[in-house]
């Protein structure tokens, strides 16, 4: 069987099992890399003539390793990558369409997390600033979109798939939360009248726009106010930065974010020598 063919079968399993569309998506993306540098080495794609040596020079290979920009892949990223292909590659020879898992030594490169960009103060302010001051319909609907990126530190993905019927009552009920699992966020207080309004008389989507228009127009505030260019994740990441200074639990932090494993918050969480030495009073 061709890669393509395994791969359409996978996909079907991962919707039956309940994976998210991000997973599925990010699946996709990574058995076609691969299944692209098969094609251009002259390698097969015959899932069950593809061998743990071939998987291991294509994750050696600057495919693999470079972004498709030029520059090295984050740490993060490649082991999504790896993540992948095990996953796959597990599945092709447990449903018996490979006599032996490809990926079955592949393991994930051990990485500190690292923190992505973070809005300063002052950048939020001018955001916020130039939101507030512009007039329309869709200034309106983005300050909205913008607030509660920032003030509830959601996803885009989970952004775009709101519905009105989510939002009651300070808290708003996100139904498309990494994992599938559904979790409930709260609107800051300054930010609620501002919700509230926006959300009065609507029915259904609450925002319905994509995540790639999501973020060209928060690319054009940021532009608008004078602020280095900014993606959602970005706001999602001030999010988690602000709550942790207000509390420094990273508890709280795990929950607002909605994050399954505690290591996922951990870069969130600074200055612990200096915390060390307050409780050890050195």
């Amino acid at each position: 069987m061709q890669i393509h063919e395994a791969h359409d079968l996978f996909q079907l399993q991962l919707r039956a099992n309940g994976r998210s569309i991000n997973t599925q998506q990010q699946y996709a993306r990574h058995v076609r890399l691969f299944e692209a540098w098969l094609v251009a080495t002259d390698r097969s794609t015959d899932v069950n003539l593809i061998d743990h040596v071939a998987v291991a020079e294509f994750l050696c290979s600057p495919v693999a390793r470079e972004k498709r920009g030029g520059g090295p892949r984050k740490g993060t990223s490649a082991n999504g990558l790896r993540s992948s292909l095990r996953g796959f590659f597990t599945w092709a020879h447990v449903a018996g369409y490979a006599q032996r898992n490809a990926a079955g030594l592949v393991r994930r490169a051990r990485c500190s997390p690292v923190m992505g960009r973070v809005l300063s103060p002052d950048d939020v302010k001018r955001l916020e600033h130039v939101l507030a001051t512009a007039a329309g319909p869709e200034a309106e609907r983005d300050r909205v979109m913008i607030g509660i990126l920032l003030g509830c530190g959601l996803r885009v993905g989970s952004l775009a798939g709101l519905s009105a019927e989510d939002v009651a009552g300070g808290e708003i009920l996100v139904r498309t939360a990494k994992g599938d699992a559904p979790v409930r966020v709260f609107v800051p207080r300054a930010l609620r009248p501002l919700v509230d309004r926006y959300v009065a008389g609507r029915t259904g989507p609450l925002f319905p726009v994509t995540t790639r228009h999501v973020a060209r127009r928060l690319r054009l505030w940021c532009e608008r106010a004078r602020v280095q260019p900014a993606s959602p994740h970005a706001l999602r990441r001030t999010f988690g930065t602000r709550l942790y200074a207000a509390c420094r639990d990273p508890l709280v932090v795990q929950r607002g974010l909605g994050h399954r494993s505690l290591a996922s918050t951990m870069s969130y969480v600074g200055g612990l020598e200096e915390r060390l030495r307050e409780v050890v009073g050195a």
